[in-house]
């Protein structure tokens, strides 16, 4: 498996659906992270030590790292299909798929929303509203 750190426009498009999303899962996530713009320095962080942890020589310096996360602004994206930001979600939490980055509090939650949104895609189908209950 490899990894990489994602580019600020998938953490904009996951930060721009929770911006805007109704699900209990975001709100944990705004009580934590008042400012989107936090939130998505702590999601590049985790993202970027995830990157580090898979590899021996670390993928970005200290002062790479700093200067990363300085950078990183909530942008607001224009919402996409509920699809794209799934997907989205779905590439960073692979991203962070390494080491100890699976323990973290962040890490959970992220995964947590990608549950809930695949949960909402599914039962919105007509599809499941067909299907019995039980």
């Amino acid at each position: 498996m490899s990894s990489y750190i994602v580019e600020d426009i998938t953490i904009n498009r996951i930060l721009s659906y929770i911006d805007h999303a109704h699900l209990c899962s975001c709100s944990k996530l705004r009580e934590k992270y008042a400012e989107l713009t936090k939130l998505g320095r702590a999601m590049l962080k985790m993202n970027i030590d995830a990157t580090n942890q898979r590899y021996e020589k670390p993928y970005l310096t200290p002062q790479e790292v700093k200067a990363r996360l300085a950078n990183f602004k909530y942008d607001y994206y224009q919402l996409v299909d509920i699809y794209q930001v799934l997907k989205s979600l779905n590439c960073y939490n692979y991203q962070c798929a390494e080491g100890t980055i699976n323990r973290r509090w962040l890490n959970k939650e992220m995964e947590d929303l990608a549950q809930a949104i695949t949960n909402q895609i599914v039962s919105d189908r007509p599809e499941y509203e067909k299907a019995e209950w039980g």
